[in-house]
């Protein structure tokens, strides 16, 4: 072999390497991102039974008082927090998350094992883009937490993550990220 074809060949190894380790980082990112979203659900489920189960209780108390009012206002508040949760579907959603981390969580571990070979890169992205159709929209702000969390893991420096214009999540978007999608920051 000459000098030429051992170049060529160590150009597409490291890009074969590269195309492994951008594999991991995304599919790590994934899971973060689908953990986050299943917990925020996971707690709103819980969060809004805890409210029925008291403003029931309330209601309860309050006709056992004979407190009418009382009674009437903690069973409005209890109906509509009930209808929330069941509209809401959090507990369905915080289930689809926790499914598609599972997902996220077994293709990582394949693409770790695997050998960084053109054709089993091939077979990884495919099952990586099956998964992500499947997804629901993506909520930009936990993405953008979850892509800085996943960089300082695999051992990116905030030198390396400046250079890629990525910087720290503002406060108020670690609040409400899960909350709205909009992609614009003022405080950049």
């Amino acid at each position: 072999m000459n000098n030429q074809e051992t170049a060529t060949n160590k150009r597409h190894e490291d890009n074969a390497a590269d195309e492994k380790h951008q594999l991991l980082f995304d599919a790590g990112r994934s899971m973060r991102y689908h953990d986050k979203r299943a917990a925020f659900f996971d707690f709103c489920d819980k969060f809004l039974t805890f409210l029925s189960l008291m403003f029931s209780s309330a209601t309860l108390a309050a006709l056992l008082g004979q407190n009418r009012i009382t009674a009437g206002i903690a069973a409005v508040i209890s109906s509509a927090v009930s209808a929330l949760s069941l509209v809401g579907g959090f507990a369905n959603k915080a289930r689809s998350h926790f499914e598609f981390k599972k997902q996220w969580h077994d293709l990582y571990f394949t693409i770790e094992q695997a050998e960084p070979l053109p054709q089993n890169l091939r077979e990884l992205k495919s099952e990586y883009q099956r998964i992500e159709r499947e997804e629901p929209a993506v909520m930009y702000w936990v993405n953008e937490l979850c892509y800085i969390e996943q960089a300082k893991a695999m051992g990116y420096t905030r030198e390396e993550l400046e250079k890629q214009n990525i910087r720290p999540v503002h406060w108020i978007y670690r609040l409400t990220g899960q909350l709205h999608n909009f992609n614009s920051d003022p405080f950049k």
